[in-house]
């Protein structure tokens, strides 16, 4: 799952997120959120060999805040505005990139920028967080659970392995800080 917060007026097409080289080909791009120029929809790729693409119903560039969310579940790619499903699920299995992955374009690729607010930006790899309609979340992510995984698991394609869970109900202390950076932490 990849969701995220948007708010723009812009009208011309802009790639909002997305993971590529800087060709912004398809055999070099993971994945894009674009707005499209045609009507100003929301426009999800996939590419895992081929390109999977999914087109929302629902123009988004009314200078309102929407809650965006792409969803592979089962092999099928579905897009969310606003908690309700959007255009026509399609089957896609999405792949590990080695592009960049940028917020505002697309990867290392230089145009097609993206003028408006992002918000609340994240990447669930293995969690298909939504398979239905849904009521978009109304608060901030919750930053009280720290999860910290081993470098080897964080590597794997495929479903993680917890390592550790710390609930933060104060301030870390040394021991528990000791005690997490002896795993290896990933940096976003």
């Amino acid at each position: 799952t990849i969701d995220f917060w948007m708010k723009t007026a812009q009208t011309a097409d802009a790639m909002i997120a997305g993971q590529s080289d800087s060709t912004g080909s398809d055999p070099s791009t993971s994945w894009y959120f674009r707005i499209n120029n045609v009507a100003n929809k929301i426009h999800i790729l996939m590419f895992d060999g081929t390109s999977h693409q999914v087109t929302s119903t629902t123009s988004i560039n009314d200078n309102a805040w929407h809650h965006i969310a792409a969803v592979v579940s089962s092999g099928t790619l579905s897009l969310y505005i606003d908690g309700t499903s959007e255009g026509t699920p399609v089957a896609a299995t999405g792949q590990d990139g080695t592009g960049s992955l940028s917020i505002g374009r697309l990867g290392a690729l230089d145009s097609l920028y993206y003028n408006g607010w992002v918000d609340e930006f994240r990447v669930s790899k293995g969690i298909a967080r939504w398979t239905a309609n849904f009521t978009p979340p109304t608060a901030a992510y919750s930053l009280k659970t720290l999860e910290c995984y081993s470098e080897a698991t964080i590597k794997q394609q495929g479903s993680y392995s917890l390592k550790a869970i710390a609930t933060i109900t104060g301030t870390l202390t040394d021991t528990l800080i000791r005690t997490l950076t002896s795993t290896a932490i990933l940096d976003l």
